[in-house]
């Protein structure tokens, strides 16, 4: 039974339920019942369009000693506008918009709308399958989508969810992905935040429609038996003053120390996580869409910014915590909470550590110290790799380590290997315009590029429009580069990340232990001066083992042995360099029979053909 109290003093994650607006019905009379917390208002009431926004008209009863305000407003009806007038103890009046609202106004605009809707859900197959999952031992292939520039309308205009429902479910399901990522659809005051300075956590993004329809949208993606996630934002709030900042004057989900409350990076405020009730606020928002939703997950975003005092600050913005150390230590503790509640209730949802700082332990479990994720972006990986394809072919030797590193490090945590949004804006180029050289060699390399990312231990993301190998950097306000599909090279390598999707859920040695030291080991290396990689894949049993190969230079070899670990016939699975992929091979059966004698630290050795910027995977067959 949601309580005040429990809000206030304890753990309360259906707080959803105690606060916000609800049209309801009060003996016989059709309305709103409000509720919200502002502890340090003298005086709280409803105002919209429905009592003239009337502060005097519909004021609210103090129903808590903590500052809860309730009433019941019989002039209002589903739809309408609203919002708080709150009388600050200086005896100054502001509006506010619903903190707990579940619709909102389109930007520029920004009150909330009562909105009710009772939608019946058709995914009771793909909600039971989830539950009999685990994630660490599967697939996981995640497509980043921004809904507002996915696709526009032919005026330029936002699709609806109604409108994204009938077309990017079937893409990912086409492209072979098994979850779409949702860059962050609670409502956000500006599109060039791209849903990062979230004003309303419970308010569905009006730019696309109502809540139902992006139930609707959730919907269709199950049905493909496609998760969704979602890039959630707990740390920070926009500062807009209709928001969650200083919402009755005061800070009330804030710190009210500035150098713990102000994020000047981002423009934002930091929520402050020695406040029960504002852990309560956040836990119960996962709880909400979790439940209320259908959401198979969370992308954190910037866990650093959560558990670091000084991240991205300067010495003198920041102070140190009671122990003397840079820690948020009441960030720590909520991150753990969190993953905590999601276990003990949710155990089939994903979440995931969007981290760039050196905390050890964001993947254990809470009992073994750590915060408790399911999975953390490997954002050195991320780094050395796109560094590594920007270099001259010249440099590439004495750079070898770059791409051999992260296996130093790979089972610290559950790693995810990304590719987001974040890489490919901000003048950093897109993926394949990161690569130098002529227009053959930069897709040659791309592949390359890729089917190494997809042969690596760990999960994957990839942001939407590095699939086409798009060449601008992604752009906000304008949708990806979908009549590149018309040149050759694009399409064909649009078929190729489809083929590599395919293979990666097919071969279970690709993911099936991603997360025991069993599952990979290195072949080759260190061969800097060629640049060649050469690693195999385990899976549960022999037959499933994988042999890959990536050279990013542009030497060729006719016969180029590699050790193998088993007595036996070895076929070409896949391979970068096929006509179909916009190389120069014809796709045919290419079977190589083992040789006994010891190469490369393993028993067996077979001779292939290695050609210039290409990838080929070899599995053995018996």
């Amino acid at each position: 039974m949601a309580s005040y109290d429990l809000f206030f003093q304890d753990k309360e994650y259906k707080s959803y339920k105690l606060f916000g607006g609800d049209f309801a019905n009060k003996n016989g009379i059709n309305g709103g019942e409000f509720s919200i917390f502002a502890p340090k208002a003298l005086e709280v009431s409803v105002v919209g369009d429905f009592n003239n926004w009337d502060k005097d008209r519909n004021k609210l009863i103090k129903v808590h000693e903590n500052g809860v305000w309730n009433g019941f407003t019989p002039d209002i009806k589903l739809g309408d506008l609203y919002k708080y007038s709150i009388k600050t103890r200086f005896g100054k009046y502001i509006l506010k918009s619903d903190p707990f609202a579940l619709w909102s106004e389109k930007r520029p605009n920004n009150a909330s709308i009562l909105y009710k809707d009772e939608y019946k859900w058709k995914d009771h197959k793909w909600i039971r399958k989830r539950k009999l999952k685990d994630f660490r031992n599967l697939p996981i292939n995640i497509y980043e989508v921004h809904l507002g520039s996915f696709k526009r309308g032919k005026d330029g205009e936002f699709l609806t969810y109604k409108e994204i429902s009938k077309i990017l479910p079937r893409y990912v399901k086409s492209m072979g992905y098994t979850h779409v990522e949702l860059m962050p659809v609670m409502e956000h005051c500006c599109d060039e935040s791209w849903g990062y300075l979230i004003s309303g956590y419970y308010s569905i993004n009006s730019r696309h429609g109502t809540p139902r329809d992006f139930k609707n949208l959730i919907d269709e993606f199950h049905k493909l038996n496609i998760g969704v996630i979602l890039d959630w934002v707990p740390g920070h709030f926009c500062r807009d003053m209709h928001g969650l900042y200083r919402l009755d004057g005061t800070s009330v989900f804030e710190y009210e120390d500035k150098l713990k409350g102000e994020n000047n990076t981002w423009g934002s405020g930091n929520f402050d996580f020695t406040k029960r009730e504002v852990c309560n606020f956040l836990i119960s928002n996962a709880f909400y869409f979790i439940e209320e939703f259908h959401i198979d997950g969370f992308r954190v975003d910037s866990v650093s910014n959560i558990i670091n005092l000084d991240n991205e600050k300067e010495p003198w913005q920041w102070t140190s915590n009671e122990r003397g150390g840079s820690e948020r230590l009441e960030g720590i503790e909520f991150l753990k909470e969190l993953n905590t509640a999601i276990d003990k209730f949710h155990k089939d949802i994903i979440v995931i550590a969007e981290d760039s700082s050196v905390y050890e332990g964001v993947t254990k479990e809470v009992d073994s110290e750590g915060l408790g994720f399911t999975f953390k972006w490997n954002m050195g990986w991320m780094n050395d790799s796109l560094k590594y394809l920007e270099l001259n072919e010249e440099k590439l030797s004495e750079n070898h380590n770059l791409l051999n590193f992260a296996m130093m490090y790979n089972y610290s945590e559950n790693f995810i290997l990304p590719l987001s949004h974040d890489e490919v804006v901000h003048g950093k180029k897109s993926i394949i315009g990161r690569i130098q050289g002529d227009y053959h060699k930069k897709f040659s390399l791309l592949k390359t590029f890729y089917g190494f990312m997809y042969t690596h231990p760990g999960k994957k993301t990839v942001f939407m429009g590095n699939e086409i190998a798009q060449f601008e950097e992604w752009k906000y306000d304008d949708e990806v580069e979908w009549e590149l599909l018309n040149y050759e090279s694009h399409e064909k390598f649009n078929n190729y990340i489809k083929e590599l999707n395919s293979l990666y859920r097919r071969e279970r040695s690709l993911w099936v232990n991603d997360y025991k030291e069993i599952g990979f080991k290195w072949i080759e290396p260190n061969n800097k001066e060629q640049s060649i990689y050469i690693y195999g894949r385990y899976g549960v049993n022999n037959s499933e083992f994988l042999a890959a190969i990536c050279n990013f230079k542009g030497n060729y070899y006719k016969e180029y042995k590699i050790g193998v670990p088993f007595k036996g016939r070895y076929k070409e699975v896949f391979n970068s360099n096929l006509e179909k992929f916009g190389g120069n091979l014809k796709e045919e059966e290419n079977i190589k029979c083992s040789k006994e004698g010891k190469w490369q630290d393993e028993s067996h050795n077979i001779d292939i053909e290695v050609f210039p910027y290409s990838m080929v995977i070899y599995k053995f067959m018996e």
